[in-house]
C-alpha cells in the first residue's frame, strides 16, 4: 500500500480504544434525537446533523492532508495494529478473569471488527447505532471505573446484619443506662434590678446626679460579682440550713455511672481534697457550682439562677440569694457611714482645738493692743462710724440756719405785708399780726374816704394799723435773734464733732498696725472655724446614715418553681442511643465494604476467592508495572512502538 493509505490505517486504528478513552460523540446525539419529541427539537437535531457532516468532511480533509504526508513503512502499521489487537485480547480476557464467567461483558465490536478503508473512520462514526444506555455494572476500563464499587458497599452492610443490630442494642443500653443515671434538675430564677445610683438621705436631692455609662457598668458588674461572694452564700447557708443538706454537703449517693465513676477516681487517687475539706467549704463550693449569675449588657438587671434536685428548693434558694445580696448591699452602705463618721469623728477633735486656739489668738491680741469690740467690732470704729454721721448731721443743720438767717435779715415788715413769709420762717405770732394789721389798714383806709383827715375814728384806725406794725416788725426782729443764736450752737457743735472725729483718726490710725494682725488672726480663726462646722454638719449627716438602707436594689421577679426539669428527657436520651448505635453499626460496615474493595483491588468483595488470577503478558511477554493495570501498560507499550 501507499503512504497515505498506511496513514488512514493509523488513524483508524484509534477507534480500538476510544471505547476506553471517551465515549462516543453521537451517543448523546442519538439519544437526544429519540427522545425529541417537538418540531423545534427535531429542527435542533438537524442541524447538530449538519455539523456533525461538517466536523466529518474537516476531519476526512484532515486525514488525507496527513496522509499524503506520511512515509512510514506499511508493514510496521500492520504490525503494530497486530499488536495492538492482541493486547486489547489479552486485556479482554483479564477483564473476563475478574468478573467471573457470568457476568463477561461482550466484546466490543471495535476490537473485533478488520481495519477500515481510508473512509471508514469518518462513515463508521456517522452510521454507527446507539450505544446502549450506561449502566452502573458496566465499565469500559479502569479509568471510568470509581474507586469503590457501590455494589460491593451494599453487599458488605447486608452482611453486617448481626453488626448493626448489635450495635444498637448496645447503643440503647447505653442510653437506658445514661438516662437512669442522670439525675433530674430544676433551675429557678430571681431578676433583680441594681440602680448604680444608691439613695440620698440628706440633700435637696433623691438620687445623685447620673453617672457616666462605663462607670454604671462597672458599678453593676462590681455588684453582681457579690452575689456568689462567700460573704452573701455563707449567710445563706446560715439561713437554709445547707449544712445538712445531703445534696450539698456530700453525702447524697450518685446514680449508678455517676457513682461508679466516682468509687474508681476515688479508688486511683485516693481521698481528694474534697474529703479534708471542712463541711462548710464543701457546702459553699457545691452552692457555687449550682448558682449562676448573669446580667443583661443592656440594662442594669441582674439575673440569679439556682439549679438544684428539687424545683421548690431551686426557688427557695434563689429568692434567700436575692433577698441576702440586698440586705449585704444595705450592710456595705451602713458600714461604709459607719467608718466616715468615725474617721471624721477623730477629725473632729483635732479641729475643735484648731478653732479654739485661734480664737483664743484673737481675744489675746485684742486686750494686749486695748482693742475693745462689741458684737464682732471694734469700738474704735463703731465711734468713728457715729461721729461721722453726727459731723455729717451738723453741717447740713448748719447750712439750714445760715440760710434761715440770711432770709430773715432780708425780711421787712412791708416785705411781710406784701411778698407774705419767707421760706424756712414759720411763726404763728406774725401770722396772726399780719392778719390783724391788713383789716386794721384797711378799716382805716376805708374811713379816710369818708371821713376828714383829723376825724377821732380816722386817726384811731391809723394809730391801730401804726401798733400793729411796730408788733410785726418786733416779732420778725426777735426771730431773727433766735436764728442766730441756732446758726451760731451748729456752728460750733460742727467744729466740737470735726475736733473729735480728728482726734479718732488720729488713734485709729495709730493702730493700722495692730488692726492688720487682728484681722489676720480673724481670717485664719474663721477659716478654721468653717471647717470645723463643715465636718461636724457632714458627721451628722454620717451618723443618720447608719440606720438607713441606701441601696437602690430591689427584686423584680421573684423565683418560682419549675415545672420541667433541665435537659433532655428520657425518651429523649433512649432514642439519641439507638440512632447512635444503627448509625455506628453502619458506619462499621460501610468502611469493612470499603476497605475489602480496596485491598481486593477492585475485584467483587462478594466473590472471596482468595487465589489470585493468573498473571497477563502483552505481546512481548513483559508483565504490567506494579501499580499498574493491564491495560495501561498496553497504553504504555503502544505509545512506545509508535
Amino acid at each position: 500500500m501507499t503512504g497515505p493509505e498506511d496513514e488512514q490505517k493509523k488513524r483508524a486504528a484509534k477507534p480500538l480504544l476510544s471505547f476506553i478513552e471517551k465515549p462516543d460523540a453521537e451517543e448523546g446525539r442519538e439519544g437526544a434525537r429519540a427522545s425529541s419529541k417537538s418540531a423545534r427539537e427535531d429542527e435542533a437535531q438537524s442541524r447538530r446533523e449538519a455539523a456533525a457532516r461538517r466536523l466529518a468532511e474537516l476531519e476526512r480533509q484532515r486525514l488525507e492532508t496527513e496522509a499524503a504526508a506520511a512515509e512510514d513503512d506499511e508493514a510496521a502499521r500492520k504490525a503494530e495494529d497486530t499488536r495492538i489487537r492482541e493486547e486489547m485480547a489479552a486485556v479482554e480476557a483479564d477483564l473476563r478473569a475478574r468478573l467471573g464467567p457470568g457476568e463477561a461483558r461482550r466484546p466490543s465490536p471495535a476490537m473485533a471488527a478488520p481495519l477500515p478503508d481510508d473512509e471508514e473512520p469518518v462513515r463508521r462514526r456517522r452510521a454507527a447505532p446507539r450505544r446502549e444506555e450506561y449502566r452502573d455494572d458496566e465499565y469500559h476500563d479502569d479509568e471510568w471505573k470509581p474507586l469503590v464499587d457501590p455494589r460491593i458497599v451494599i453487599d458488605a452492610v447486608s452482611r453486617s446484619r448481626n453488626l448493626i443490630i448489635a450495635t444498637t442494642l448496645l447503643g440503647i443500653i447505653l442510653g437506658v443506662a445514661y438516662g437512669l443515671s442522670l439525675p433530674k434538675m430544676y433551675s429557678s430564677t430571681a431578676d433583680i434590678l441594681v440602680n448604680p445610683r444608691s439613695i440620698q438621705t440628706v440633700g435637696p436631692d433623691l438620687t445623685p446626679d447620673q453617672l457616666p455609662t462605663d462607670a454604671s457598668l462597672a458599678v453593676i458588674e462590681s455588684q453582681s460579682r457579690l452575689i456568689d461572694s462567700a460573704s452573701v452564700l455563707t449567710k445563706v447557708i446560715d439561713q437554709t440550713g445547707l449544712l445538712r443538706d445531703p445534696e450539698f454537703n456530700g453525702s447524697m449517693k450518685p446514680g449508678a455511672i455517676a457513682g461508679f465513676i466516682a468509687s474508681l477516681r476515688q479508688l486511683l487517687t485516693g481521698p481528694g481534697a474534697e474529703d479534708e475539706m471542712g463541711l462548710e467549704t464543701k457546702v459553699l463550693a457545691n452552692l457555687r457550682k449550682s448558682l449562676t449569675v448573669s446580667r443583661d449588657p443592656k440594662s442594669f438587671i441582674i439575673s440569679v439562677t439556682v439549679k438544684t434536685r428539687e424545683p421548690e428548693k431551686s426557688a427557695e434558694l434563689a429568692n434567700i440569694i436575692s433577698n441576702v445580696f440586698q440586705e449585704q448591699l444595705g450592710v456595705q452602705d451602713s458600714e461604709l457611714a459607719k467608718r466616715a463618721t468615725g474617721e471624721l469623728s477623730a477629725r473632729l477633735a483635732n479641729l475643735k482645738a484648731g478653732v479654739e486656739k485661734a480664737d483664743s489668738a484673737v481675744q489675746k491680741f485684742k486686750a494686749e493692743h486695748d482693742l475693745v469690740d462689741v458684737q464682732g467690732r471694734l469700738i474704735t470704729d463703731d465711734d468713728v462710724a457715729n461721729l461721722n454721721n453726727q459731723l455729717s448731721a451738723a453741717r447740713a443743720e448748719t447750712i439750714r440756719l445760715r440760710a434761715r438767717a440770711e432770709s430773715l435779715n432780708n425780711a421787712t415788715a412791708d416785705s411781710l405785708f406784701v411778698d407774705g413769709l419767707p421760706e424756712g420762717l414759720n411763726s404763728g405770732v406774725i401770722t396772726a399780726l399780719r392778719s390783724q394789721y391788713a383789716a386794721a389798714r384797711q378799716q382805716a383806709e376805708g374811713l379816710a374816704t369818708k371821713l376828714g383827715p383829723r376825724h377821732p375814728a380816722l386817726i384811731q384806725a391809723q394809730s391801730q394799723a401804726a401798733g400793729l406794725r411796730r408788733e410785726v416788725e418786733a416779732e420778725l426782729a426777735r426771730i431773727r435773734n433766735a436764728s442766730e443764736v441756732d446758726l451760731q450752737r451748729s456752728q460750733q457743735q460742727e467744729k466740737d464733732l470735726s475736733a473729735r472725729l480728728a482726734q479718732l483718726k488720729v488713734r485709729y490710725a495709730g493702730n493700722n498696725e495692730d488692726m492688720v494682725k487682728l484681722r489676720e488672726l480673724e481670717r485664719e480663726a474663721n477659716a478654721q472655724r468653717t471647717v470645723y462646722e463643715a465636718f461636724l454638719l457632714r458627721t451628722r449627716e454620717t451618723g443618720e446614715q447608719q440606720g438607713f438602707n441606701t441601696a437602690n436594689v430591689r427584686v423584680i421577679s421573684g423565683a418560682r418553681p419549675a415545672l420541667e426539669p433541665l435537659g433532655p428527657s428520657r425518651r429523649t436520651i433512649l432514642l439519641a442511643g439507638l440512632v447512635l448505635g444503627l448509625l455506628a453499626g453502619l458506619g462499621i460496615a460501610i468502611l469493612r465494604g470499603i476497605y475489602a474493595a480496596l485491598v481486593g483491588g477492585g475485584r467483587n468483595a462478594t466473590d472471596r476467592d482468595d487465589t489470585p488470577p493468573p498473571p497477563a503478558h502483552d505481546a512481548g511477554g513483559a508483565s504490567p508495572q506494579p501499580g499498574e493495570t493491564r491495560l495501561t501498560a498496553a497504553k504504555r507499550r503502544a505509545r512506545a512502538g509508535g
